[in-house]
């Protein structure tokens, strides 16, 4: 249980570190397996705000609290690692370059850049969700990041001798990315039926396509482009949602 603990603390400001404070090594790269859960509990705060205010509010404004919401609950770790490592692939120009970009708390003009066509991209997806998925979309969303998350991390390197990476990254026991892409296809498909099938095939895809980028472009990875991985998923689950079901 600490490892569960131990995961939703770590990628929520839900405040349950009294529970995992004692964990040991082997546990802290357990919680990787717990990342879908943290999902999962992200995906039903997020779908219970929307069935309550749905008849109060448009889909737009549903969608800008959705985000919104979806900030604050994540404490921005992950707009934060996706600003990092737009600035730093986009700015560097070799690996050493790069992860010095990621490492200045500094924001550059690529990351804003970068940023603000996430979340307009985000607002405008979620917003065009059609009432029948809308719930359940905004549901499997942060499922399927946070499983990705866990399945790239379980069998790339990290990039740096320190950090997040170094603490999960390259741990390959199938179990750590296994577990993770079984939730993600048995809720996928209790939802979405068959589609959902395609839909989890695809976001794993996407998941390898972008490992072999971070890998090309820096060795392996980094808290940041995990935060990045993150965002990026959420994004084309949307796209997904709107295009197949």
């Amino acid at each position: 249980m600490e490892s569960l603990f131990f995961a939703i603390n770590f990628l929520t400001i839900l405040p349950l570190e009294k529970f995992s404070r004692n964990i040991k090594e082997e546990q802290i790269k357990d919680s990787v397996l717990f990342f879908p859960v943290v999902g999962i509990i992200l995906g039903l705060i997020l779908s219970t705000v929307c069935l309550i205010l749905r008849n109060m509010f448009s889909p737009l404004v549903l969608s800008a609290f959705i985000i919104t919401i979806l900030a604050i609950l994540t404490g921005g770790l992950h707009l934060d690692g996706f600003i990092d490592s737009v600035d730093g692939l986009f700015g560097g120009k070799n690996k050493d370059d790069i992860l010095r970009i990621m490492k200045d708390h500094n924001v550059g003009a690529f990351g804003v850049i970068g940023v603000v066509c996430l979340l307009m991209l985000k607002f405008a997806l979620i917003g065009s969700l059609s009432k029948d998925i809308f719930f359940k979309a905004v549901f499997i969303m942060p499922v399927l990041s946070r499983s990705s998350m866990s399945f790239v991390l379980s069998l790339t390197p990290s990039s740096k001798s320190n950090g997040l990476g170094s603490t999960f990254a390259g741990e390959r026991k199938a179990v750590y990315w296994l577990i993770p892409v079984l939730i993600s296809y048995i809720l996928s498909i209790l939802l979405f039926g068959v589609k959902g099938n395609f839909i989890t095939f695809f976001v794993f895809l996407f998941a390898l396509i972008m490992r072999g980028y971070f890998l090309r472009k820096i060795g392996g990875v980094t808290g940041d482009t995990l935060g990045m991985l993150n965002e990026l998923v959420e994004v084309f689950v949307l796209f997904n949602m709107i295009l197949f079901i």
